[in-house]
This record gives C-alpha cells, structure tokens and sequence, in this order.
C-alpha cells in the first residue's frame, strides 16, 4: 500500500490532507474527480506523496519526466520571448533555440540532484509552465533552505491559476523535504515577476548579486527573496 495525499481544492490555494489508499482507490477517484463539472464545488484530487500529481479543473500540475524535456524546453524559450522582451534585445531573444533547450533539459531531468524537483502545469495535455525547486546553494542561509530555480508559463496562461499552482507545487515540495525557507533570486527590473512572487508570501532579504544568465548574453542585477516555510 502506497501513502497518498488527499488535495482539496475550492478556489484559491490548496488544502492539503493525509490519508492511506491503495492505488486502485486512488485511480477510482481521480477518475471520480475529474469527472466533476466546475470548480464551484471544489474538487478533489489523490496523489502521491511526492506531489507527483496535482488536478484542478482542466489543470494538472504534475512532476515533470525525462519525456517532458522537449515541451519544457519549448516553455522556457517561448516564455523567454515574451516575458524579457522589455528587457533583452529582441535578436537575442530569437536566437534562443528550443533544441538546446532540450538537451540540457533531457540531462537536467536525467540528473536531478537530491532534494530537486521540476513540475510541468498541463492545460488539456498540454505543458503551459514548469517550476524547478532545488536546495540552495548560497552559503550564507541554513542548510534547510530550498530555492525557486526558476518558474515560467507561456503567455496565453499568465495571470491565470497556473503559476500560481506551480509556485504552491514548489512550496509543497521544500515542506516536505523538511526545508524550513526557501529563497529565489529576480531580476531586479522584472517588476512582473516580483509583484507576483510578494503576492504569493515572498520578500526582499536585502541580499543582492550581479551574474551572467545563463543562456543569454547579458549581465543581471538579482535581488534574493525568501519565506518561511
């Protein structure tokens, strides 16, 4: 018998009860619960312990497998395009190639450290977002930090459930590993991204870095968010 997860959902968040079923039990109410009509009356979902699968609605945010490495790749470059437009110059932002995205994604998934996770949002079968959590390298914060890698969904899906469902995957995950913080590092000038991260409990620690991406060709000025888990 495997331990499995009871996620109620109804509106925003996700509440979160334990319980024991067989996985028969548990594939008659997933069934059970996909089947409903809206998510006026909630819905529930069953999942493993290691948030392997998460539904709501038409939603599903899931742990990402080494098969999903080419539909990451084609979120990561077109939400790219969209979201630094503003910032990077749009013949760097073009150049971006969905095939090297691929690879390094096929040897990422292939090579996950302990303690790491990336989960894929799908709307109708369909990977919108991903979400990367790992434990923080940086020396000055407890060992039992977790950070925010990185978080990103195609534009036709921002400002809708799916980040934010990403973002409360990753959370999930860190409280599970026993994690007591975790962090992520923003582009300063992504004003975008930091409302939506101080929205979901994120702050300023006043830890600030400048590096160079990792895949395009520019310097960044990061500021370090954290929360409490």
């Amino acid at each position: 018998m495997l331990t499995w997860d009871v996620v109620v959902t109804d509106g925003p968040g996700i509440g979160r009860r334990e319980g024991a079923h067989t996985e028969e039990d548990v594939a008659a109410r997933v069934r059970l619960a996909a089947s409903l009509p809206s998510l006026d009356v909630g819905s529930v979902a069953y999942i493993p312990r290691r948030y392997a699968a998460l539904v709501v609605g038409d939603l599903v945010v899931r742990e990402a497998r080494p098969s999903d490495a080419r539909a990451i790749a084609e979120v990561s470059v077109a939400s790219r395009r969209w979201s630094y437009r503003d910032l990077i110059a749009k013949a760097d932002l073009e150049a971006l190639s969905v095939e090297d995205a691929t690879t390094d994604f096929a040897e990422g998934l292939a090579e996950l450290s302990s303690g790491a996770a990336v989960f894929v949002a799908e709307l109708t079968g369909r990977v919108v977002g991903y979400a990367y959590v790992l434990p923080s390298s940086d020396a000055d914060l407890p060992a039992e930090t977790s950070e925010l890698g990185s978080l990103y969904v195609t534009e036709e899906v921002a400002g809708t459930e799916v980040a934010p469902a990403l973002i409360d995957a990753a959370i999930e995950h860190a409280r599970a590993a026993g994690q007591g913080i975790l962090t992520l590092w923003g582009r300063r000038e992504n004003g975008r991204a930091r409302r939506f991260y101080e929205k979901h409990g994120m702050r300023e620690d006043g830890t600030e870095r400048r590096r160079s991406h990792d895949v395009l060709p520019t310097e960044m000025n990061e500021i370090r968010y954290r929360m409490s888990l």
